[in-house]
């Protein structure tokens, strides 16, 4: 299948992860949960493979950036059109995902926000203890209570 990586970031052992998301169901790639998976990479200095992970439900699901947390984990912004499997809901289209993983790539929880049009999670940071901020971008008229403002509006979501 497809394998598109967008984003890639130090470890605190000298490795990196990259993300992106795989349309693959075989080779490196271990799960499949649907139609495109949010996909982890870990590999080492000399581009090995450590581990990898994918994240996602049934329908079309993707990363845009992956940033290491102050506990050694990654917190990996997207999207995601999925209702199912790692996701609990979705509000339309795609929603903004933002996901958070511990040092090995294993889920630990997941949040996603958006409205009935299309909404992107781009980048994703740790605001500070239990506080995290996912940006992005969003096409949704009813994403938030000041109402739409054109084609596709800027989105900051704190969470805490």
């Amino acid at each position: 299948g497809i394998d598109v990586s967008y984003d890639i970031e130090n470890t605190d052992d000298g490795a990196y992860v990259v993300v992106g998301h795989s349309f693959s169901t075989d080779k490196d790639v271990s799960e499949n949960h649907g139609e495109s998976d949010v996909w982890l990479i870990k590999v080492d200095e000399e581009g090995e493979l450590i581990w990898e992970r994918t994240y996602g439900g049934s329908a079309f699901d993707s990363a845009n950036s992956v940033k290491l947390a102050s506990d050694g984990g990654f917190l990996i912004a997207g999207n995601s059109r999925s209702s199912d499997q790692d996701l609990n809901t979705n509000m339309g289209e795609n929603d903004m995902w933002m996901i958070k993983t511990d040092a090995n790539g294993i889920l630990e929880w997941q949040i996603s926000v958006g409205g009935t049009g299309i909404d992107m999670g781009l980048d994703a940071l740790e605001h500070g203890p239990d506080s995290y901020i996912l940006v992005g971008e969003s096409g949704s008229p009813d994403f938030n209570e000041e109402g739409h403002k054109g084609a596709s509006d800027l989105s900051i979501v704190k969470f805490r």
